[in-house]
């Protein structure tokens, strides 16, 4: 785990989650869904968080689509989008800001997936700027057809 003086509240809690689930997948139970035994406050006491705290970055995450939360089951629903929270600022990103709405969170997830895809797999990074790179060529395709050179006089 790293060092969780250095981490913001989301950090810590994405950090928290994933090795919660790495613990749970090594004894044989599910990586994804799991049951909390801690409370909020021992979570944040844990971490070094207040009970609001850890109680208002667990909503963020939710409404974020990174995790599915029910009183005290938990269902990671997007692993990926809570490395990346973890990886971020280790890696000279700046840190996350609070994410308004479920559809900027998944676009915030994109281009930080986009960012750090050697980390993340490599083949995801690559679809994703083949796919970028396709979307270039036709907008510049476009232009072209509509550029002056596109509009000749007719003799």
């Amino acid at each position: 785990m790293l060092l969780l003086g250095s981490m913001h509240a989301e950090e810590r809690l994405a950090a928290f989650l994933l090795n919660l689930s790495q613990r749970f997948e090594a004894r044989g139970y599910s990586r994804t869904e799991f049951v909390l035994r801690m409370t909020r406050a021992e979570i944040g006491s844990f971490l070094g968080l207040k009970l609001e705290t850890v109680s208002r970055v667990l909503s963020r995450f939710a409404q974020d689509g990174l995790i599915d939360v029910n009183q005290k089951h938990v269902r990671i629903v997007n692993p990926d989008g809570l490395r990346l929270i973890v990886l971020a600022r280790h890696l000279g990103s700046r840190p996350l800001a609070p994410l308004e709405g479920h559809r900027r969170g998944i676009h915030r997830a994109f281009a930080l997936r986009a960012a750090l895809g050697p980390l993340i797999g490599r083949q995801r990074a690559a679809v994703h700027f083949e796919r970028r790179a396709r979307q270039e060529d036709r907008h510049r395709a476009r232009h072209r057809a509509d550029g002056p050179e596109a509009k000749k006089p007719s003799v």
